[in-house]
């Protein structure tokens, strides 16, 4: 066996060796970065709770389930319909909930609102419309205000 041959074969073995070693001793093989998951990603709505109230509805309490939210400093609820565009003020935030209200004003009329997350990245308040570069925004869920309809039972005779 030549020289080289036998300096391939040492090379090969002690690559396998540490390798071996690495993995009886539980080596992280480059992988031990983490990241955190909502670093710039945009926030989700999966649901809206509720998502419809009568006309002429009181002060409200709703809550969005969903991921990527921001906190109470930097995250509103965008509340868009036919007569009304505002941004509402949050009273709870985690990173998979948002609790707001949703005010009597906005449930005067019958009317079906676009409810959007607003998450500001520049130290700033969300606002409407969202300032681009620094506000990211969910995909919208509807929130419907309906007239109730009456509930007419059958009359029933002998």
């Amino acid at each position: 066996m030549s020289a080289t041959s036998k300096l391939k074969w040492t090379g090969t073995i002690l690559v396998a060796g540490v390798v071996v070693a690495m993995a009886l001793m539980g080596g992280k093989w480059g992988t031990s970065y983490t990241a955190k998951a909502s670093v710039n990603a945009d926030p989700i709505i999966y649901d809206l709770i509720p998502d419809a109230k009568p006309v002429g509805s009181d002060d409200s309490t709703a809550i969005i389930v969903g991921a990527n939210f921001g906190d109470l400093s930097n995250t509103g609820v965008w509340f868009k319909g036919t007569f009304n565009d505002e941004v509402l003020e949050v009273i709870y935030v985690d990173p998979n909930a948002i609790s707001f209200v949703i005010p009597a004003g906005l449930m005067d009329v019958e009317d079906i609102f676009s409810v959007r997350v607003i998450v500001s990245n520049c130290s700033s308040i969300p606002t409407v419309p969202p300032y681009p570069g620094c506000d990211k925004y969910s995909n919208p869920a509807p929130f419907k205000v309906y007239i109730p309809k009456p509930l007419y039972l059958p009359f029933v005779t002998k």
